[in-house]
């Protein structure tokens, strides 16, 4: 089929939502991923399909890369604490409730499945987030513990899902094993991601031009993201570390190349963002279906455990987000006081999930490596 008729009805779909969203007070990812879902269920539309690959490797990097290099580095290492632990810890955490309660609600599912269930769900959506964010007064702290985590739990939580899927492989579960194997696959994503990010800066040390300097820009967090793949780490987490390290030294670009970069990246990461969301639409149907044909009951079971996700993020944050405080006067001065009731109930609240943790379901083996189909596969993908 003519792929022109599909990019025409993709762009005018962006269009549209772009164009209603403020208007009918619905955040534009929510628009769009229901358009893709009437787009599925109409036959008479062209059909498309992005692969999880495409999401991962082509539409990932340069959306992590622009968040990290527009974050504020006095904000972000201001409140690091709280961003790590919703980054590191409320992942770890998800990972062990949701894999408990899969377990429980379906009980055939092995263990490894189940913890690789709970590492995909992990992640929040950066986009999704801010897009409820900016409809609200949500304090400067917030809005920085929040991007800061969005940020980074996309490394975390697929590193997690990597380790997952490697277990299901291997059959083998040894934690001082898969600690080191934690340890080799971030440790090299941050060595790779630190010198991409390095070299980008020195690039925008010598290099003038807003045009070539783009390019060079969108070239770094791809050849993080494939140095780091190739050897085993994280390229997620290499594209997370050089974007970081490239905004360390955004003062090496001159001021009227900065402005027109920081509108040239706002334009690609709102496209990207938008087919993003658009996928998560055209994929669900067809996958719910056909994930439902092959495991009956499955949705009471989603249900529970989707419920999980909530409840696990509230119970986590409430605690995390005072007692540390409570216990440290310093780290009370530090971070500017306690934070308001409000603005942990909003942070409890901004779980929403997205195109990452689709693409990283269906991107599980269909089979294991003596061609047994992988366990509990469509379980996950519902």
């Amino acid at each position: 089929m003519p792929i022109l008729p599909t990019v025409i009805l993709m762009l005018a779909v962006i269009g549209m939502a772009a164009f209603l969203a403020p208007r009918v007070a619905i955040p534009a990812p929510v628009l769009l991923a229901v358009a893709g879902v009437l787009w599925s269920l109409i036959p008479w539309l062209p059909s498309t399909r992005i692969t999880p690959d495409v999401v991962l490797s082509v539409f990932l990097p340069p959306l992590l890369y622009a968040d990290a290099w527009e974050a504020s580095w006095i904000d972000f290492r201001r409140w690091l604490r709280p961003i790590l632990q919703l980054a590191i810890g409320l992942v770890a955490f998800t990972i062990l409730v949701v894999g408990w309660v899969a377990h429980w609600a379906l009980p055939g599912l092995p263990w490894a499945a189940c913890f690789l269930l709970g590492a995909i769900v992990s992640p929040t959506d950066t986009v999704a987030v801010h897009a409820v964010l900016e409809r609200l007064r949500v304090p400067r702290r917030a809005t920085a513990i929040l991007g800061g985590e969005s940020l980074i739990n996309d490394a975390t939580g697929l590193l997690g899902a990597g380790l997952a899927v490697a277990v299901v492989l291997t059959g083998v579960f040894e934690f001082g094993q898969v600690g080191l194997s934690f340890a080799r696959i971030a440790g090299f994503g941050i060595v790779i991601g630190t010198a991409v990010g390095l070299a980008a800066a020195t690039i925008n040390y010598f290099v003038r031009g807003t045009q070539v300097l783009f390019v060079f820009s969108l070239l770094a967090p791809y050849t993080a993201f494939s140095l780091a793949e190739q050897i085993g780490a994280s390229g997620i987490l290499a594209v997370v570390i050089a974007g970081f390290v490239a905004s360390w030294r955004l003062h090496y670009i001159a001021p009227e190349s900065r402005i027109a970069l920081y509108s040239a990246w706002e334009q690609l990461a709102f496209l990207l963002n938008s087919l993003m969301f658009l996928y998560v639409g055209l994929e669900t149907p067809g996958r719910l279906k056909e994930a439902i044909e092959t495991v009956p009951g499955i949705l009471g079971s989603a249900f529970v455990i989707s419920a999980a996700v909530i409840l696990a993020r509230i119970v986590w944050i409430f605690p995390n987000a005072y007692l540390p405080l409570w216990l440290s006067p310093r780290l009370r001065r530090h971070e500017g006081g306690y934070p308001s009731l409000r603005a942990v109930t909003v942070a409890s609240w901004c779980r929403v999930r997205g195109a990452v943790s689709l693409a990283a379901a269906l991107s599980i083996p269909v089979a294991l490596s003596d061609s047994t189909p992988f366990p509990g596969r469509p379980e996950i993908v519902a």
